[in-house]
């Protein structure tokens, strides 16, 4: 049986232009990782959505929000680079990463503990005690996460998914308890980031134990210069970018309040999750793209791209019809998100441009990046501060749609001069 299958594989590589042994196998390990954490985070917002107020699951949702803004200047793009290092050079590369990611991290804490400040003095007790906690948790919650970059690096998608799978179950058992023990959000908040961070800490040493061992024949300055300058570049790159997708929840929640920002967020959250399964092509194809030339990548990835169009298709409208019994069954003090679910479910058939993004990352195309991760979050920003006053969460969509618009046509227009 098994002889047939990779059979059938070997010759659908013909039309595809894939390595399609490594993507279905690896797929199917991070498809498993990931629909067990799509299910237990659709199961955590259930219990978010009915037992918490709008107000105070909305506040909850800034929160974790905040967070993410903060780890906006930490070195995100860390992980990239240490994906690309260690399938070219080895681990070397991951240790390298997490060192200089480390060091970077104080600037993250600090900012945390300013914007904690910030609420502090403006009478805002409840939102600088969270922040306070934001500063503190990110840099080893970030951090210690990188052991992910260590295992794709090293194709180890079984291993990756095995612990991810062990960690979502954990961690989600920290915030049932929580939930179900209180419904103040800045506790809530404090239990998802120690939870998150105490776990990943003990997954990180395992890792990097067990599958971090680095090899002796490597020039250590070299390697460590290298992850480090590019590592900082990407993240550098890719600010923009984070930014741009947090300050939506953020600019929502100060202009509309945190009930719209509750409303917005159970709208998102399932398409979120199916957004993350279809995301696993990011984590397959970056290794594989840093040792291809870039004439193979122009010659096949446009192919892969409409293939991966076409995967999304049903599923895209498979949704839209079953969200509104999905909400009534599951949500429903949340029946106002149906339409808002529906229409973000079609950001989806977008997701094949991570692929060209992907392409240029592994190959270094910096300029293309500087462009991208410039002009495209600028361009959202500016949208989201105009869009959202005037019509709501209608507009923070029209922003999403506008903006995926613009990203699809520029990636598609650098990726064609790309050399």
């Amino acid at each position: 049986m098994k002889e047939k299958v990779l059979g059938l594989l070997k010759w659908s590589e013909k039309y595809t232009q894939t390595d399609m042994n490594y993507l279905v196998f690896g797929s199917f390990w991070l498809t498993l990782g990931q629909g067990f954490n799509a299910i237990t985070a659709i199961l955590l917002a259930i219990l978010f959505a009915n037992i918490l107020t709008p107000e105070q699951y909305g506040t909850y949702q800034f929160i974790i929000s905040m967070a993410g803004v903060v780890a906006v200047f930490s070195l995100n793009g860390m992980r990239f680079a240490i994906i690309r290092g260690v399938a070219k050079v080895g681990n070397a590369a991951f240790r390298a990463g997490f060192f200089t990611f480390m060091k970077w991290s104080v600037v993250m804490a600090t900012i945390g503990f300013a914007i904690a400040i910030y609420y502090f003095l403006n009478g805002n007790n409840q939102l600088a005690i969270a922040m306070f906690f934001v500063g503190a948790f990110s840099p080893f919650f970030r951090g210690f996460g990188l052991y992910q970059a260590l295992l794709v690096g090293q194709k180890k998608h079984d291993v990756y998914s095995r612990i991810r799978i062990l960690y979502t179950f954990t961690t989600a058992l920290f915030l049932v308890a929580a939930i179900f023990l209180t419904t103040n959000p800045v506790i809530i908040a404090f239990v998802y980031l120690f939870a998150h961070t105490t776990v990943l800490g003990f997954i990180y040493l395992y890792v990097s134990k067990k599958y971090g061992k680095v090899e002796r024949d490597y020039n250590k300055e070299k390697v460590d210069k290298h992850i480090a300058s590019y590592g900082t570049q990407l993240s550098f790159l890719n600010m923009g970018n984070r930014l741009a997708a947090e300050l939506d929840k953020v600019l929502m929640f100060h202009f509309l309040g945190p009930a719209s920002l509750a409303v917005y967020a159970l709208a998102y959250s399932p398409v979120k999750e199916i957004r993350a399964g279809g995301e696993i092509m990011r984590t397959l194809i970056l290794p594989k793209l840093s040792t291809r030339s870039i004439s193979d990548i122009k010659r096949t990835l446009l192919r892969k791209a409409f293939i991966f169009f076409l995967i999304m298709l049903p599923i895209v409208f498979t949704y839209y019809f079953v969200a509104p019994y999905l909400y009534a069954t599951l949500f429903p003090k949340y029946l106002e998100s149906i339409i808002y679910s529906q229409l973000l479910i079609f950001t989806l058939l977008f997701l094949p441009i991570i692929m060209f993004r992907q392409a240029f990352i592994a190959k270094k195309q910096t300029k293309s990046l500087y462009i991208i991760d410039t002009v495209l979050p600028i361009f959202k920003i500016l949208l989201l501060i105009i869009l959202l006053p005037l019509f709501g969460i209608n507009g923070a969509i029209i922003t999403i749609f506008v903006h995926l618009t613009v990203s699809l046509m520029l990636l598609l227009y650098l990726f064609g001069k790309m050399k």
